[in-house]
């Protein structure tokens, strides 16, 4: 390469980095909310109440300019560089349908947060069609009896899992959810540092992923995943209990057709603890131990990361061109030019 066109190629590059991020295409991540997830008094289990399917305001300053008992997971994902959206109660669970605008197609990530509401046979079959084509799955269950919706048709969080995974009388996810240790149980609040250990990407995505490592998580009445390779030989733990006596997961994955799945057996991590919502009691949790790395790294393989190199978090406010604080250094070898930028 000579000078002139390395010149010129160096141009571009700087170029390409002031582009607005805006003028970026990031991946998409659909929170559920069509399933009550916002009832009872111990939980709010969406980004925003103030507005759906899009959270306002539409650029955030910190997690509690959305107000919701997850809002730091949604925020957390903002500031990475994902859009965050909601499916609202209104919403269509579809795979495949080009007249609902949030199809899941539409979307690398759909987060189910402890639903009590069950789904229907067509919709279990959209979502299972959405990963087998290349979907990003995330379940978030509870214990038994975790019921928060009184209306027609509610449930626990449990036993809308264990009927979702099932399409058919074939279970293709490869795990159930199976009891654990609810309210007033002596080992209802217990931590684990029981991570796997094995080497492959995409356990090292979820444990060793850029927005942290993942070492000691906390539970507070949960069930426990049970895993099956008869059903799915792609399916592994990736966090198992240390209660004593006990053989559950806390956390399993899975590959279904050229999608992932990740489930988590307990909903308590996920909490931030901020509302404003009148006669809500939430407890943070996600910013405890490794809780926040686990979701977001989750999130991140999910997308479509094979390995722990998403990028890291951005400002909350982030510039719309590259500031005079962003140094961009080239690296020269014989093969090719590497790009590095360095923001401080």
């Amino acid at each position: 390469m000579n000078i002139f066109t390395r010149s010129r190629f160096t141009s571009l590059l700087v170029l390409g980095l002031s582009l607005p991020l805006a003028s970026q295409t990031p991946k998409k991540v659909l929170f559920d909310h069509t399933r009550h997830e916002e009832a009872g008094t111990s939980a709010q289990w969406v980004i925003c109440t103030a507005s759906e399917p899009n959270p306002t305001p539409a650029i955030p300053t910190a997690e509690t300019s959305w107000n919701g008992g997850i809002s730091a997971w949604g925020f957390d994902l903002f500031k990475a560089g994902y859009a965050v959206q909601s499916l609202p109660p209104t919403g269509r669970v579809t795979y495949g349908d080009a007249t609902n605008a949030q199809d899941l197609s539409n979307y690398q990530v759909y987060i189910i947060p402890e639903p009590y509401l069950k789904f229907s046979a067509t919709e279990k079959q959209a979502i299972l069609s959405y990963v087998q084509n290349g979907g990003g799955l995330f379940i978030v269950g509870n214990h038994i009896g975790a019921a928060r919706y009184s209306g027609t048709g509610g449930t626990d969080a449990y036993t809308v899992f264990n009927d979702l995974v099932n399409v058919g009388g074939v279970n293709p996810y490869g795990f159930t959810f199976v009891p654990g240790h609810g309210p007033g149980d002596a080992q209802a609040n217990v931590t684990s540092t029981a991570f796997s250990t094995s080497t492959d990407a995409g356990t090292q995505a979820i444990i060793n992923g850029a927005f942290g490592g993942v070492s000691l998580m906390d539970f507070h009445s949960y069930a426990y995943a049970a895993y099956n390779t008869s059903l799915n030989p792609s399916v592994k733990e990736i966090l198992h209990t240390q209660v004593s006596g006990d053989t559950g997961s806390f956390i399993v994955t899975s590959n279904v057709g050229s999608g992932r799945v990740v489930a988590i057996s307990d909903s308590a991590p996920m909490d931030d603890g901020t509302t404003t919502t009148a006669g809500k009691a939430l407890h943070n949790s996600y910013t405890i131990n490794s809780n926040k790395a686990f979701f977001l790294n989750a999130c991140a393989y999910l997308a479509g990361g094979s390995s722990a190199n998403h990028p890291p978090l951005l400002p909350s406010s982030p510039p719309a061109r590259m500031s005079a604080s962003t140094r961009v250094v080239l690296f020269r070898s014989k093969a090719a030019l590497r790009m590095r930028t360095a923001i401080r």
